[in-house]
């Protein structure tokens, strides 16, 4: 739900062996692409994407977290990349606070 209201409801999907979201945005968006650590794949290449009956409820390879609602709905590359940055600051806020109680722990032994 969170990603779906994150992303618009632009359509997205997990690869569960690669650990990898897709979120499908415009091929136009690939030259400008510029979110560190994140891929954008344009114009001429290939993207094997799940049938669209297929979701989280099915045991599959692939399935989407946020359906298509139809051929040219797309997410906003905008948002997708803001998600990412998000991502990562609440991952590093996490990193830092189980730092945190490891250091303050240490010092009471």
């Amino acid at each position: 739900m969170h990603l779906a209201h994150a992303l618009q409801g632009g359509p997205t999907f997990i690869d569960t062996y690669a650990a990898w979201y897709c979120c499908l945005v415009p091929a136009s968006t690939a030259p400008t692409w510029n979110t560190p650590d994140t891929i954008c794949l344009g114009r001429n290449t290939y993207l094997g994407v799940p049938h669209p009956s297929i979701d989280a409820s099915t045991v599959a390879h692939s399935y989407w977290n946020v359906p298509m609602d139809g051929p040219a709905a797309l997410c906003a590359p905008g948002a997708v990349s803001q998600l990412v940055v998000h991502g990562r600051y609440r991952k590093a806020e996490a990193d830092r606070a189980a730092f945190e109680a490891e250091t303050a722990e240490a010092h009471r032994d």
